[in-house]
């Protein structure tokens, strides 16, 4: 604390609020939904901050190979060099290896990616949905600094609370386990 003195002589602390907020948040949501064989990835095209609209038509998916797609939401700026940097580990490694990467590796670079800036992080919540070796469909969330897990419906972004419990009922099955007899979804 800096103190500050007082015409009278008293010293008062004073207490700075305001400073350096290196994050801005842009909203938008993504969703993905996997099956036996077949990954449906959506995302909307706004960008905001606050209550403004900055941009209609920026899209929050990106195609990384010819089974993965990469949805992110959080702060655009984030999201464009999360982007760059994994398309240059990307082309590294299908230099180095002669073929491209599974979906499953890719979700471990992301990891990775995003832990080592930990204390720094990217301030994006993504997806990454595709097809694994076997061609079954498989979703992966994050969090920021990388931690991940397998799912087969998810949501991340602003509006990502109020989907999960659509998607955890219709795709998922967690609405009632004894009683869900219904059959598996197909891409149509």
């Amino acid at each position: 604390m800096i103190p500050r003195v007082h015409v009278n002589g008293n010293a008062a602390p004073i207490e700075n609020r305001g400073g350096f907020e290196p994050y801005v948040f842009h909203a938008g949501t993504v969703v993905a939904v996997a099956g036996e064989d077949y990954v449906v990835v959506a995302g909307d095209t706004r960008l905001s901050s606050g209550y403004e609209i900055v941009h209609r038509n920026i899209s929050k998916l990106v195609k990384l190979t010819d089974k993965t797609i990469l949805a992110a939401s959080g702060m655009y700026a984030d999201y464009q060099e999360l982007q760059r940097v994994l398309k240059v580990k990307l082309q590294a490694y299908q230099y180095r290896m002669e073929r491209l990467p599974t979906t499953e590796s890719i979700a471990h670079l992301i990891s990775k990616t995003l832990y080592s800036r930990r204390f720094f992080p990217y301030y994006t919540f993504n997806l990454v949905a595709g097809l694994d070796k076997d061609g079954k469909g498989i979703i992966y969330g994050y969090d920021a600094i990388g931690s991940y897990g397998p799912d087969r419906a998810l949501a991340q972004g602003s509006g990502g609370h109020m989907i999960i419990p659509f998607l955890d009922a219709e795709f998922v099955g967690y609405n009632n386990p004894k009683e869900n007899k219904r059959a598996p979804k197909t891409i149509e």
